[in-house]
């Protein structure tokens, strides 16, 4: 069933002469780091587009591959859609997903300068909400046809030691995946590749980890081999960190946390990355 003409018409468009956009519908996905995953995005938004003609529809990712969730929110909101469907392809969808996507939006709605749609954000499937059961079938059924993996033993492959100097890790517990670490986590390995950063300067290489010490400080990133402790990040504050501790080897005093053998906060609102 397609989203009824009576939703449609319920929409608010930011642009009265894109009245026609007034619904997008954005498929959110977890990774896509290779060419087929991509591939099989854009067959769920083909099947979403024809099951809903009317919407305008996209996809983008939580934690890694492009476009990003950010990145197909915006363009959703350039194209002048009054309200926004945003449909979670996440098994399980977990509560603190909900709650660092909330967050993260109300900071890109601060940033961004044009006219602001309405927002939904589905639950995706669950056994009680009455998960397709037809679909379930169709895994199981394709699993029990699939062939047996192969249990020979193989000869392991050698592997290069990576030369670069710097390590940046990027808390991924509780508190700093509820404050949007996951989606942090994309901007950093896109800015990664697009910055060309495992070769720029001593190089990088990134990775997340568990709880990093100071959750009250989320989210919280720790750049090697000197331990430096930033906190409170978004993605501009991402880039400063980038920008001025990797690439010119100068901690970013603003966003940075030394120890000092007591509990501390997050400084006020004020300077980069808030």
């Amino acid at each position: 069933m397609s989203i009824d003409d009576n939703h449609m018409a319920s929409g608010s468009p930011c642009n009265g002469a894109q009245a026609a956009l007034a619904i997008g519908i954005l498929l959110v996905a977890r990774a896509a780091v290779a060419a087929a995953p991509f591939a099989e995005m854009v067959q769920w938004a083909a099947l979403a587009q024809k099951r809903h003609p009317a919407a305008r529809v996209s996809f983008g990712f939580v934690e890694q591959g492009e476009p990003s969730v950010r990145a197909a929110l915006m363009e959703l909101c350039a194209e002048g859609v009054g309200e926004v469907l945003i449909v979670p392809l996440l098994l399980p969808f977990e509560p603190s997903m909900r709650n660092s996507l909330g967050r993260m939006i109300a900071r890109w709605r601060v940033d961004y300068s044009g006219p602001w749609p309405t927002i939904r954000l589905g639950t995706g499937w669950a056994p009680e909400t009455g998960a397709p059961s037809g679909l379930l079938d169709q895994l199981v059924a394709a699993a029990a046809e699939a062939e047996p993996l192969s249990v020979k033993a193989a000869r392991p492959e050698g592997s290069l030691v990576p030369a670069q100097h710097h390590r940046v890790l990027l808390c991924a517990g509780g508190p700093c995946t509820q404050a949007g670490a996951l989606l942090l986590w994309q901007h950093l390995r896109a800015r990664q590749d697009e910055w060309t950063l495992r070769q720029a300067g001593s190089g990088m290489m990134s990775c997340r980890t568990t709880c990093l010490g100071p959750c009250a400080l989320a989210p919280v990133m720790q750049v090697w081999p000197d331990g430096t402790i930033y906190g409170g990040l978004d993605e501009a504050g991402v880039d400063a960190v980038l920008r001025g501790h990797i690439l010119n080897s100068q901690p970013v005093d603003a966003l940075r946390y030394v120890p000092t053998g007591h509990k501390q906060r997050l400084r006020s609102d004020e300077g980069p990355g808030r």
